[in-house]
């Protein structure tokens, strides 16, 4: 069984190991980034996501499984502007809103209807309700509604701009500003 370590890292401290419970690599983390909180949550290639109480004995800090995703998570995020809430993002393209309270997710997206559901990134804004989505040559914009705000895609032409296959994308954390990174070793900045 693997293990999280947790550091401090003001204080560049060791501060515990948490078991994982799962036999699957971690694909990725988030903690509460209010103060004084302990909660971190991580994301699994099976599609499971753990929440974790580093406040709790560690043998019993899990505090939570979701397994609601099919498929590998792309990114896990706790906003700011949620109370208490996760969304998650796997590379099937579900998106998936939970409350830490339940053990059903209360939200359900899908990053695309017509059946191209391979999300390669997923971004989350910590402060304004955007969600973006990394789709081989295209990034979508969307709200935690669904709905489409923005589509960035590959133009061909002489003055378009090129985008090679998404593989990072992220918010500013306070900015309307969006950065990607493709395979193609370019990184662009796209602002509202």
């Amino acid at each position: 069984i693997d293990i999280l370590k947790v550091w401090d890292i003001n204080r560049e401290l060791f501060l515990q190991d948490i078991p994982s419970n799962s036999f699957s690599p971690v694909t990725c983390l988030t903690s509460d980034q209010s103060e004084g909180e302990s909660l971190i949550v991580a994301g699994y290639g099976d599609g499971s996501v753990h929440l974790y109480d580093c406040r709790v004995n560690t043998k019993y800090c899990q505090v939570a499984a979701f397994s609601e995703h099919k498929r590998s998570i792309v990114n896990i995020a706790m906003p700011q502007m949620l109370n208490k809430q996760i969304i998650s993002g796997s590379s099937h393209g579900d998106i998936k809103f939970w409350d830490v309270r339940n053990s059903k997710s209360v939200k359900n997206l899908s990053s695309d209807k017509k059946g191209e559901n391979q999300m390669s990134a997923f971004a989350i804004h910590q402060y304004a309700p955007l969600l973006a989505l990394g789709q081989d040559q295209k990034i979508k914009v969307i709200n935690f509604n669904g709905d489409q705000l923005s589509l960035i895609r590959y133009h061909d032409g002489f003055l378009g701009q090129r985008i090679g296959p998404i593989s990072a994308i992220d918010f500013h954390p306070y900015r309307v500003i969006l950065g990607a990174g493709a395979t193609d070793s370019i990184v662009s900045i796209y602002s509202h």
